[in-house]
């Protein structure tokens, strides 16, 4: 049975944020995912978000809609929305990635880079649409 929901946006930052901002915007959403039962990724690139979201489906939608309230981004845009039987970002209250392929720390301590997440091969269909739109993001992004 698919009791989760997996969600997938992309915004525009307002103003672009200091490497301060995000790390804010990181460890805010971090104590409030966690709270709701939320993991996924943020990845942030001149201007443009990209997130990957997952959790009970009622809590992905209240976030979805603080997130259109937030007056930090706009232009939300849904890509993807559907519901899956398992977590693709399991342990990560909020993942953040970076284009310079800094590594990011899971909640277990081991390293991971965003690259080889979206690279790992036999993994569900929500994955290769993960991958898809994580390198669409990187090719419409100046």
């Amino acid at each position: 049975m698919d009791n989760l929901k997996y969600l997938v946006y992309t915004s525009v930052a307002v103003q672009i944020p200091s490497n301060e901002d995000i790390d804010e915007i990181v460890q805010v959403s971090r104590v409030n995912n966690l709270k709701s039962d939320i993991t996924g990724l943020l990845h942030y690139r001149n201007g443009y978000f990209v997130q990957f979201i997952e959790g009970p489906p009622a809590a992905i939608c209240d976030l979805l809609e603080r997130l259109r309230r937030d007056r930090r981004h706009r232009n939300i845009h849904v890509i993807e929305e559907t519901f899956i039987a398992a977590r693709n970002f399991s342990g990560w209250t909020m993942a953040h990635g970076k284009l310079d392929e800094e590594l990011i720390s899971s909640k277990k301590g081991s390293k991971q880079s965003i690259s080889s997440m979206f690279s790992t091969a036999g993994r569900s269909v929500v994955d290769d649409s993960a991958r898809v739109v994580y390198r669409w993001f990187l090719s419409a992004t100046p």
